[in-house]
């Protein structure tokens, strides 16, 4: 009887509607989903040396967010890390970060 109780109890907990946060995938997919999202709207020529440049962006947005940083002072950061980019390109850079790579920040994306 215990273990029918210990077993209702561990199923009871487990249909809590407690939000649950959004979940990256795994490592490999969502560098691959990052990248792809980046080059369909960022006008960069794809290469590896770009590709592994842009997932450090990746992992510093993750950073800066986890710092505290908020939309406003990481576009700025990533103004003053990427100039080649435009405003736009900056935000659309950062948002793919944050969907792909740690969508536990997807708050501080506007909108």
């Amino acid at each position: 009887m215990r273990v029918l109780a210990l077993v209702a109890v561990v199923l009871l907990a487990g249909c809590s509607s407690a939000p649950v946060a959004p979940v990256a995938p795994p490592p490999s997919v969502a560098r691959s989903i990052y990248l792809d999202t980046v080059y369909s709207g960022v006008r960069l020529e794809r290469s590896p040396a770009t590709d592994e440049s842009l997932v450090r962006v990746a992992g510093v947005v993750c950073q800066g967010f986890d710092d505290g940083l908020g939309w406003v002072q990481m576009v700025a950061a990533m103004r003053e890390a990427l100039g080649s980019l435009s405003a736009a390109e900056d935000g659309q850079v950062i948002a793919a970060a944050v969907a792909t790579m740690c969508p536990r920040h997807r708050d501080k994306l506007p909108g």
